[in-house]
Parts: structure tokens; C-alpha cells; sequence
């Protein structure tokens, strides 16, 4: 499948799921890569309506460093993207 159609399923999956738009654009630029079709570590984060209820707590205990790991690998998210993510989390996770 080409990168923009790619792209146009995605965006049409997350916006049908409704994920805040602010949410989904830090997935797709810092996350998708590994957690999209790859589910990676078995976590699929383009697909939020299969998630478990206790995704978005994992998803901060990655980001925030409280785990033993930190996401993304590369770099660490910048403080509004994470303070994004906990806003979201707080008012519960919408999706």
C-alpha cells in the first residue's frame, strides 16, 4: 500500500476512533513508527478501539520514565507533548 494512502487510512481510523487531534498527531510523528502495523512489544496504538483499559496508564508509565524503559527510544517527548498526554489521561483517555 503506498505511504499516502497509507497515511489517509490511518487518519480516517484515528478520526473515526476520535482521538483528540492533539493526541493523535504525538502518535503519529513519535509512536506510530514501531506501534502502528508492527505492535511492536504487542502495542498497537493506531487501532485505539482494541485497546485494554489500562493502555493509556501504560502508554504514560513508557513516556513519563516511571518504567523500567522510556519511549520513545530515540528521544524522550517534549514536556507539552507529554503534558498533552496527561491532560488526556486525567479528563480519561477519550477515544
Amino acid at each position: 500500500m503506498g505511504l499516502i494512502l497509507r497515511i489517509f487510512v490511518l487518519s480516517a481510523t484515528l478520526n473515526a476512533a476520535g482521538l483528540p487531534r492533539e493526541i493523535r498527531q504525538i502518535f503519529e510523528s513519535r509512536c506510530y513508527r514501531c506501534h502502528g502495523e508492527d505492535a511492536k512489544a504487542g502495542l498497537r496504538l493506531d487501532r485505539p478501539e482494541d485497546w485494554e483499559e489500562d493502555v493509556p496508564d501504560r502508554i504514560w508509565t513508557m513516556v513519563s520514565g516511571a518504567g523500567r524503559e522510556i519511549m520513545p527510544p530515540t528521544a524522550m517527548l517534549s514536556r507539552a507533548e507529554l503534558a498533552e498526554l496527561r491532560k488526556w489521561i486525567k479528563k480519561g483517555a477519550q477515544r
